[in-house]
């Protein structure tokens, strides 16, 4: 992996066979039937702790988004605070419909 501002080498990436590429796909199905089950509120409140986690280590996570991709260090900040934010789509206020009549057992196309 490249810095691409500098072009330093930053880190390494292992090549990763089809059968462990299969078994991360089984790993994350398995995940998404828990979070199916899981009532809006306590998706909510396992979102919160992201966001907690984000801001938390918002100073280290924009040293690697600089040493991974070369973006400035207050880009790189600015984007954190605003993913952990919930600004745009993220945001419940900008869903058009209320969060409590989401539903997981039942699934919707958009």
């Amino acid at each position: 992996m490249d810095n691409p501002a500098t072009g330093a080498v930053v880190g390494e990436v292992p090549d990763t066979s089809a059968a462990e590429a299969a078994q991360a796909v089984e790993r994350a199905r398995r995940a998404q039937r828990g979070w199916a089950e899981l009532d809006t509120r306590a998706r909510a409140e396992f979102l919160a702790r992201g966001r907690r986690w984000l801001l938390a280590h918002r100073e280290e996570i924009a040293d690697l988004v600089v040493e991974e991709n070369g973006k400035a260090r207050e880009d790189a900040v600015v984007e954190i605070v605003y993913c952990a934010s919930g600004s745009g789509p993220a945001r419940p206020s900008c869903w058009p419909w209320p969060p409590e009549s989401l539903d997981s057992s039942t699934p919707r196309r958009r």
